[in-house]
């Protein structure tokens, strides 16, 4: 704890504060100062007799006036503004509390001026009382208190000590004692009233402080509630992003297993295809009977659409085998059109827009021509009532930020960086629903009736698109139609120009001879069967081993009619590559039921490769064997 009297210093706002409040408490009752001129008052009543009149006029005016000024003082202080300087005003009171104890100290004369010792006594009793008025009113201010009752009583105990009798010797000695006793009383108050005001200030301080705290809290607590909110938010667009994103995924493996199955299944079906019709074309051809012959057209049919079918499932799986050349597009759909409209009916209206100076595609032709079709038909058939076909060339750059909507994406870089020619088809048809769009890729998933469709034109599509390297986007409402966008790359090089189809007639025979390679017996025994009525000499075998001991045997052939995939993973086009290193050149022709992309990387990067798709019919079997061996080269 501090001494008494001791003042302690906080800082300078905490001692303007306790000023301010010492200063408030010296100017809370200004009417205090008017009893100084009713004292004066009495004491020139008392005395008028026995002292100058103007005199004691002169020292009662001085106390009006005194008195007068202070009162003034302290309602100007009222009128102050709040944060006026508390120090000046403190300076004001000493200065009429110094100008006060001046009067009184004068009004000793007067004692000595009246012969009577009652006088002296009554005079000595106003002062003391001043004196002690100005204790309880002045302590706030220290220095207004001493100023006051020094120049007050001192000289008033100087005079009685000047007297040098017993009893202005004790009237002296009485008025030391009392100016001590109140002065010490004085600055006792004086510190209890400053300390209290200290802990007004502390009080205020720690309010201030609390309320800024709390504020600063408050600031804080929303701040890390926007924090909060923000990261929140950021986290459900996080979350939102890989749910689509594995939706993606799981959508694109899915579509990637069952490509997996459908190619692997085609295969072994266009083998089984291959014998059916091969078969049924050589009943066919020795029948007479008109019943029969019917039945073996319908056999033939239904193997022909049992082929197309793997076709489309191999363009769905991206596991055929295409020839991409450097297409013009707008001159491949404006050629398409008059068939269109044939095949559309007279209930779609067909607008093309081709944009000018559209570079070339990079594409396998025939392919785009399907694809095109496909999506013209599907358009036809979400339009029962007819409506507007509208197919739209154009050129696009895609900067791989447009993942969003392109099937078969699953990562930002899915999507090839480059400039791509887009093919746009749109129908004014009954629309997808948002939950089917993604399906409608699916091979088999058709939202026509039974015997409508097989579900398979769309996956074709998809498949032939990114096996081009290219993407694919679809864009449908209900009701308002829908859009196909193909994105196909650009090309370099001499365009493609569509050639007339020639009608080969005849089946062209040959005395060559043919090494047939196989692993399907049935394969291996309708293919020599027919052959050899063509005139050709045919050895056979169905595997690699084989191969080579019966090369040892008959000698060179004329040329190579190999399948593509054979047992124990031994290739087609890698058995013919062996046999030329040992024989030398020899002419091969490749057939199979899935050949797959880059079958044929065994035989060398300049070698012109002929493919024959299973199933295939015997007289193109023929006319392409017969072509392979009028050819130049290997």
């Amino acid at each position: 704890m501090t001494a008494a009297g001791d003042i302690r210093t906080d800082g300078p706002g905490h001692d303007a504060g306790v000023l301010a409040e010492r200063v408030r408490l010296l100017y809370s009752f200004p009417q205090r100062v008017i009893g100084n001129a009713i004292n004066a008052a009495l004491v020139a009543w008392v005395v008028w007799d026995l002292i100058d009149h103007m005199l004691l006029v002169a020292w009662l005016l001085l106390h009006i006036i005194v008195a007068t000024l202070r009162m003034a003082t302290a309602l100007a202080y009222r009128r102050r503004p709040p944060a006026d300087d508390s120090a000046r005003w403190e300076r004001y009171f000493i200065w009429g509390a110094v100008a006060a104890g001046v009067l009184w100290g004068a009004s000793s004369s007067i004692v000595w001026l009246t012969p009577e010792i009652a006088s002296h006594v009554f005079i000595a009793f106003v002062i003391a009382g001043t004196t002690s008025a100005a204790a309880s009113m002045s302590y706030p201010s220290l220095p207004a208190y001493y100023g006051f009752t020094v120049l007050a009583a001192l000289p008033l105990a100087a005079g009685y000590f000047l007297a040098a009798d017993t009893i202005h010797v004790a009237m002296g000695l009485m008025t030391l004692l009392l100016t001590a006793l109140l002065s010490g009383q004085a600055r006792v108050a004086h510190a209890a009233m400053v300390r209290s005001f200290r802990l007004q200030e502390d009080n205020r301080e720690l309010v201030r402080n609390l309320s800024s705290a709390r504020d600063n809290l408050e600031t804080r607590v929303a701040e890390r509630t926007a924090e909060l909110d923000a990261a929140n938010e950021s986290l459900r667009t996080e979350m939102a992003a890989r749910i689509e994103t594995e939706s993606r995924l799981q959508q694109s493996q899915k579509m990637e297993a069952i490509g997996q199955l459908t190619g692997g299944l085609a295969h072994d079906f266009n083998n089984l295809l291959a014998v059916i019709q091969g078969n049924a074309e050589l009943l066919a051809e020795r029948a007479t009977d008109e019943r029969e012959k019917r039945e073996l057209q319908a056999i033939l049919r239904a193997s022909t659409r049992g082929a197309q079918l793997t076709q489309r499932l191999l363009a769905f799986s991206r596991k055929q085998v295409l020839q991409p050349q450097a297409v013009d597009v707008n001159d491949l759909v404006g050629s398409m059109t008059e068939m269109l409209g044939r095949t559309l009916g007279g209930d779609v209206s067909i607008t093309v827009q081709a944009a000018p100076n559209l570079p070339p595609a990079l594409v396998d032709p025939g392919q785009l021509e399907n694809a095109i079709l496909n999506l013209a038909i599907n358009a036809r058939d979400a339009m029962p009532e007819g409506g507007i076909l509208r197919i739209t060339s154009g050129a696009a750059y895609l900067s791989g930020d447009e993942e969003e909507g392109i099937v078969g994406t699953t990562t930002p870089d899915s999507v090839k960086v480059g400039r791509y020619v887009v093919v746009e088809v749109a129908d004014t048809g009954k629309g997808i629903p948002k939950d089917q769009l993604d399906k409608k890729w699916e091979p088999f998933f058709t939202t026509k009736k039974a015997g409508q469709g097989t579900g398979l034109g769309l996956s074709m599509v998809y498949g032939f698109v990114r096996q081009s390297g290219g993407q694919i986007k679809i864009e449908s409402a209900v009701g308002e139609g829908t859009t196909v966008r193909i994105y196909l790359p650009c090309a370099e090089g001499e365009l493609y120009r569509k050639s007339e189809r020639t009608d080969v007639t005849g089946i062209p025979g040959g005395k060559e001879y043919v090494f047939v390679i196989d692993d399907d017996h049935d394969i291996l025994s309708l293919v020599e069967k027919y052959l050899a009525r063509l005139g050709y000499r045919v050895v056979s075998a169905g595997s690699a081993e084989e191969t080579f001991e019966k090369l040892a045997q008959h000698g060179n052939p004329d040329i190579f009619l190999s399948d593509v995939v054979l047992p124990g993973g031994n290739r087609g086009p890698a058995i013919v590559a062996g046999a030329r290193r040992t024989l030398g050149p020899v002419k091969a022709v490749f057939m199979s039921g899935h050949a797959g992309r880059n079958f044929a990387e065994a035989l060398g990067p300049d070698e012109k490769i002929t493919l024959l798709n299973k199933p295939f019919e015997l007289p193109e079997l023929a006319r392409v064997l017969r072509r392979a061996l009028d050819s130049d080269g290997a």
